[in-house]
């Protein structure tokens, strides 16, 4: 990928092209011809592809194009990253609410050689489950997406345990679709909080994020095999070394796990 942008001026023009990354990226084509409504200062609407920058987009001097990437990404609400053949994806959140059929890519158990360890902390104090993002990227309205958890399976949806809520305000969000979106999107992320699973095993190249792994849990009783979304993992540097796994455990149950609203606020 490369910028035609000068460092200096950030003019478009006739000069250099800055070389970023040799790998082509992957993007999603989810949002091919999806629209929003933006409604100006005059009360006109406009109907515009999702994806248009609709404000200057300006960093602060020694920002990186990572935080450029991560203020448009509230825009869009992907999953984005390197996966692991080096390339950057971004992956659309919003058709992404089952994980029962995402591939498993491996099953640890206790007489695995490559499983070393797992662990389960309770972490209650980061948990959330109702999100409210309020977008005041527009003059004539300020608008506000909410996404709640009310998965029955759940520990944490609202009706067991009341509302956790997590607020933040978006200055350049504009529109209802935009501001639901983006609060699906963390909710997906901060639910899950109130338990963090870690798998210590040998080193694995195939793993990626957003994907399973199942683990016997030999240390429950019937000792049963239970799936883990991955969240994220490291591996090390040297050869050798053992690779840790985050991860969050996969409710397999049907039903409506997610609820959003939105309007003007």
């Amino acid at each position: 990928a490369f910028l035609h942008f000068d460092k200096f001026t950030l003019i478009d023009g006739n000069v250099p092209l800055r070389y970023i990354d040799p790998i082509t990226p992957k993007f999603t084509d989810y949002y091919n011809g999806v629209t929003v409504t933006q409604t100006y200062s005059s009360g006109a609407t406009e109907t515009v592809p999702f994806t248009a920058v609709t404000y200057d987009l300006t960093l602060a001097n020694g920002s990186t194009i990572a935080n450029g990437i991560a203020e448009l990404n509230s825009l869009l609400a992907c999953w984005y990253g390197y996966d692991a053949s080096g390339s950057f994806t971004m992956d659309a959140s919003q058709d992404d609410f089952s994980d029962k059929g995402k591939p498993t890519l491996w099953d640890f158990t206790p007489d695995n050689s490559d499983f070393l360890a797992f662990s389960e902390t309770a972490k209650n104090t980061e948990l959330y489950n109702n999100v409210v993002i309020c977008g005041q990227g527009s003059t004539y309205a300020t608008y506000y997406g909410r996404a709640y958890n009310v998965d029955p399976a759940s520990e944490s949806n609202i009706y067991k345990i009341g509302l956790k809520t997590y607020w933040q305000n978006e200055s350049n969000l504009c529109s209802e679709k935009q501001c639901k979106d983006l609060a699906a999107f963390l909710l997906k992320q901060k639910a899950f909080l109130s338990k963090s699973n870690s798998i210590s095993c040998g080193q694995m190249f195939h793993l990626r994020e957003n994907a399973l792994v199942t683990v016997r849990r030999d240390d429950l009783a019937g000792a049963p095999t239970k799936r883990y979304l991955i969240t994220s993992y490291s591996l090390p540097i040297e050869d050798g070394g053992q690779m840790q796994i985050n991860c969050s455990e996969v409710d397999d149950s049907e039903g409506v796990k997610i609820k959003t609203e939105g309007g003007i606020g």
